[in-house]
């Protein structure tokens, strides 16, 4: 009986110096510009971080979190939905929003637009293929918009709604091994899927 009690004291003891630590527990260090819709981490520099709010456009750290810098030049528009970094190029970046999409090459220093034959507004949803950067798949979500896809970096958009129930898409992911291969993620018709790069989807 005397064991098990000695074992149950170094138990505690353990887990409160865990606590104690900071294990299991969080805190905050901005960005502060409203509700935070979207994050990046920069898979070649981890301590870069990108956070995208609704108020306040985008945000950008390179010190792991612990403070965030505004990088919202040529942004005529803050309300950032959507956020995705181009696997082979850590400096390109593209944000979903109202308006469209915006692109930057140089990490967020200058945004530039990058909606042409985009019909439709609040893109919630961006993908960029793993194997094929050049090509992305973004989704609006309203009933005028559905899915699009680029097939040259965001400069031109072609819509690929066939076979969808719904055009309120919510979600995209690329297969890593083919840029055929999509998912869509729906508010109201659950997960369509494509193997021939969006020209038909199917429940």
């Amino acid at each position: 009986m005397r064991r098990n009690c000695t074992w149950l004291g170094l138990i505690l003891w353990i887990a409160g110096t865990f606590l104690h630590a900071g294990v299991n527990s969080w805190t905050t260090s901005g960005p502060y510009g409203g509700h935070i819709m979207a994050m990046v981490v920069d898979y070649q520099t981890p301590n870069v971080l990108y956070a995208g709010t609704l108020h306040g456009g985008v945000f950008k750290s390179q010190n792991w979190g612990q403070s965030w810098t505004a990088i919202n030049r040529g942004l005529d528009y803050l309300a950032v939905d959507s956020l995705a970094i181009d696997p082979a190029d850590h400096n390109i970046l593209y944000l979903g929003r109202v308006t469209g999409i915006s692109k930057t090459t140089d990490g967020g220093l200058n945004w530039f637009d990058a909606s042409d034959g985009l019909a439709a507004n609040s893109f919630y949803a961006l993908a960029i293929s793993a194997t094929n950067p050049q090509i992305l798949f973004t989704a609006a979500y309203n009933d005028a918009g559905g899915i699009f896809r680029s097939n040259n970096g965001g400069a031109s958009w072609t819509t690929v709604n066939g076979g969808l129930t719904t055009k309120l898409i919510t979600s995209l992911v690329i297969d890593p091994t083919s840029p055929s291969i999509v998912y869509a993620g729906s508010y109201d018709g659950g997960v369509f899927k494509t193997t021939d790069g969006g020209q038909h989807w199917v429940p």
